[in-house]
């Protein structure tokens, strides 16, 4: 094999490697998640967190260079910790670890 197919080949290993993003678990999602919505609301009264009952990562669906996360949080002062008052949304989460929001319910101030 000459110089030119090794270069090839490496570099498809690589970007199937990217593409796949294993190092992106479920418990790596959630951390990633969370502290890029406290980072975003660090500036907020009271803001949104998913440091109540139930709240997290819900569901996680692997895609193309990240994966995509279904996430439910609550926001500002809410009566009782219940299910009811949570909200929930969808977030991309690239190979790099970058969190942005997909689909209509969106995170405020995110």
């Amino acid at each position: 094999m000459n110089k030119l197919s090794m270069l090839a080949v490496l570099a498809l290993v690589i970007l199937f490697f990217i593409i796949s993003s294993p190092w992106l678990t479920p418990s790596t999602i959630n951390s990633i998640v969370a502290s890029a919505i406290e980072s975003s609301q660090e500036d907020m009264v009271d803001g949104c967190g998913m440091d109540c009952n139930g709240c997290g990562v819900k569901k996680v669906e692997k895609v193309a260079f990240g994966s995509i996360a279904k996430i439910e949080f609550a926001c500002g002062l809410i009566p009782e910790d219940l299910p009811e008052y949570h909200e929930e949304a969808r977030v991309f989460i690239s190979f790099l670890g970058t969190v942005h929001q997909v689909g209509e319910k969106r995170i405020p101030n995110f």
